[in-house]
């Protein structure tokens, strides 16, 4: 059985064939994470290439409680699109604190460009994720913010 084409096909009959607004598509894309065929299906080139599509064109006209429950949602998720993972780790704190503690699909390299483009908050999420690698620790040193550093150490004592 082919879960990838069934996930694409119910996407579509759901919001696209029925004319639904961005809203609806929001909150239907929201609920095909929490779908039992979501883990391998949608790793696949073609599902990826259609969430990344779908994902960021309403991202950025999503209203904020859908950026959070997507956020929610994509957390855990090792399929979820690299961009749109980026994109919400850099939206504002709320909607960023549960990709930046928990997404797979963050990347060291990610992480560093967290500690230099984002706020104190978000520099905050990253020093409290677990496992950081080297170049991450030594990225959060070397910016010597006092709230940074304390939640680093926090995090090692707990």
């Amino acid at each position: 059985m082919n879960h990838g084409a069934n996930i694409r096909d119910g996407f579509f009959k759901h919001t696209v064939g029925r004319g639904v607004g961005n809203h609806q598509c929001g909150q239907a894309i929201a609920d095909l994470c929490d779908s039992p065929h979501a883990g391998e299906a949608m790793k696949t080139h073609a599902i990826q290439s259609l969430l990344s599509s779908i994902f960021m064109s309403l991202v950025v006209e999503a209203e904020r409680d859908i950026r959070r429950r997507l956020s929610e949602k994509l957390s855990h998720a090792a399929w979820a699109p690299s961009a749109l993972v980026n994109v919400l780790a850099l939206d504002d704190i709320e909607i960023a604190r549960p990709i930046i503690a928990h997404s797979p699909v963050l990347k060291e390299l990610d992480l560093v460009r967290l500690l230099v483009e984002a706020t104190i908050e978000h520099q905050i999420e990253v020093a409290r994720r677990p496992q950081l690698t080297q170049t991450v620790v030594s990225a959060i040193l070397e910016q010597a913010e006092p709230a940074v550093l304390t939640a680093l150490d926090r995090k090692s004592v707990v």
